[in-house]
């Protein structure tokens, strides 16, 4: 592939190798793969991917393409007919011309392919690659738009990923040094485009595409610190922590102004990630800013309960993970629940419910109790829908770590966690809202169909099964069966919603404490449940209350 002649042949093979007509596009792959084998073949794709003379975008993003599946194939020494020695000197040098590459998708694919080269050559037989970047890094400045800077940001952020998933104790060695050389740049860079984001958002109106430019950037350069925070050394981790919280608080006041935009969106989620990863990896060590962390994922929490629309629900999903992770050790949790400052906060969400409490405590717990109840645990009109469209998933049982991606299971684990590290106080307020949900039974009117109470007191009956743990020696799961339940389901003009809720209470009360005096008539409702005349989704969830 030295000749003018074989570069010609392998440009019209590509060529035909992007045609959308698999009369051409078929055999023209086969005759690449035919190729890989010959020298001087990749690094022929490598130049044709750099060559700006070939105005043909497809050509050059299949080139690209396969050069990427090539290294991936024939890089290693022990691979299928591996790539010369020879070769991979001349990649190595002229591969750093792809960041100044205009065009998004091959600039992707290249810092892709740069990025898995490091990971086999870096640091022994690629040693130049990461000074430069360094030095390119560091020579950026905060409002420039210019395209290489995002792609060597871009770059960077894929070779450390590569680096940290290295696991031979030499390479962990050498990833801990490269982390700890490149914290003080990296950490300095992202300070000055965190300010500049700032400063785009307060005037979006003016630059929209200079604030999409930067915020790429901004996001290259957080998800370096990614996968760099779990090698930093203490005193690092604390500074880089105290500076991403103030971060996010700077972004929060922009949250009404520019809720719509989508990188926004990602930078908040981001911001959420990154905490959440090093309170799960570094509990121990950052407690001093426990409180701060706290103050801000609740706030957050409680401000979605208000607003759906302000953030996305994988950024609350991260919120309510990082509670939950410092609530989860019952000393800290005792350290941190009690704060006073949020309380008014907390309070206000519920004023949106007709939900009146008998009874009161002023510790936080008690109102995070309360907002998760009220506002997390109830079903949603897309639950309806999905229950409409697909019953069997709307039936599937939550396993393994799903509460960690999903809005309500991450919430009702953060419901139990709150229960199991202050039962003495919580157990009462959900005996009292579920108290305060049997008035409501014996007065409703029986024609009243209001659904708006009846997902209320869903949510507190939700309450109550997950509960039911703490709840057995409290609360005589028979009578009020008997004495409430029954004669709420008799009444209900929404029945199957309150039906699958009581049938679930049933599933779960049976594994805690199983009836014994009601037995006969469980079996009876139970079985009645299963009527072909009922929603399938009610018959799914009275056939695992049988079976339990």
């Amino acid at each position: 592939f030295d000749e003018m002649q074989d570069w010609n042949q392998l440009v019209d093979v590509l060529r035909r190798a992007s045609s959308q007509h698999s009369s051409e596009f078929v055999p023209a792959t086969q005759l690449l793969k035919e190729f890989e084998s010959q020298p001087g073949f990749h690094l022929a794709l490598l130049k044709i991917a750099l060559s700006l003379q070939i105005s043909e975008i497809p050509v050059r993003l299949i080139a690209v393409l396969f050069f990427k599946n090539g290294i991936e194939r024939h890089w290693r020494t022990h691979g299928p007919s591996p790539i010369t020695n020879e070769e991979k000197i001349k990649i190595r040098e002229i591969i750093c011309e792809c960041f100044n590459e205009p065009v998004q998708q091959i600039a992707l694919q290249f810092a892709v392919v740069t990025s898995k080269i490091g990971r086999y050559d870096y640091p022994k037989l690629w040693p130049d690659i990461m000074p430069y970047m360094v030095r390119e890094i560091q020579q950026q400045l905060p409002n420039s738009d210019v395209i290489k800077d995002n792609t060597i940001l871009l770059t960077f952020r894929l070779f450390m990923k590569e680096l940290s998933t290295k696991r031979l104790p030499n390479d962990k060695k050498i990833f801990l040094q490269v982390c700890q050389q490149l914290f003080a740049s990296i950490f300095k860079l992202w300070g000055e485009l965190t300010l500049q984001v700032a400063s785009d958002l307060q005037n979006h109106e003016q630059n929209t595409q200079k604030i999409t430019f930067d915020m790429h950037k901004l996001i290259n350069v957080l998800k370096s610190f990614r996968c760099i925070s779990p090698a930093l050394q203490n005193e690092s981790r604390i500074q880089f922590l105290v500076a991403l919280l103030s971060s996010l608080r700077q972004f929060l006041q922009f949250s009404q102004k520019c809720c719509s935009l989508e990188l926004f969106q990602k930078l908040l989620i981001l911001h959420s990630k990154i905490i959440l990863d090093m309170l799960e990896s570094n509990q121990r060590d950052i407690e001093q800013l426990f409180s701060e962390t706290l103050a801000i994922s609740r706030q957050c929490i409680f401000e979605h309960a208000k607003n759906g629309d302000l953030f996305q629900e994988r950024f609350v999903v991260n919120c309510m993970n990082q509670v939950k992770c410092m609530a989860s050790d019952n000393e800290t949790a005792c350290k941190i629940l009690p704060i006073a400052d949020v309380e008014e906060i907390m309070r206000r969400p519920l004023e949106t419910h007709n939900v009146h409490l008998s009874y009161h405590h002023s510790g936080t717990s008690i109102k995070t109790i309360e907002c998760l109840v009220f506002h997390f645990l109830p079903l949603t009109s897309g639950d309806l829908e999905r229950w409409e469209e697909d019953v069997e998933d709307f039936c599937s049982e939550e396993i393994g770590e799903t509460w960690k991606y999903n809005l309500r299971p991450s919430a009702e684990v953060l419901f139990l966690t709150f229960l199991h590290s202050n039962p003495e106080q919580l157990v009462p307020m959900i005996i009292s809202a579920l108290n305060s949900v049997n008035e409501k039974i014996k007065t409703a009117d029986k024609s009243s169909s209001d659904v708006g109470v009846l997902m209320e007191n869903d949510a507190v009956l939700s309450a109550v099964g997950l509960a039911a743990n703490e709840l057995f020696d409290c609360l005589n799961f028979e009578s009020w069966f008997m004495e409430h339940l029954l004669p709420y389901l008799d009444m209900s003009h929404n029945l199957k919603i309150l039906l699958i809720r009581v049938l679930w209470l049933i599933d779960q009360w049976m594994g805690v404490k199983p009836p014994v005096e009601i037995r006969t008539t469980l079996y009876d409702f139970i079985i009645g449940s299963l009527s072909p005349g009922f929603n399938m989704a009610v018959r799914l969830t009275a056939a695992s209350a049988l079976r339990q």
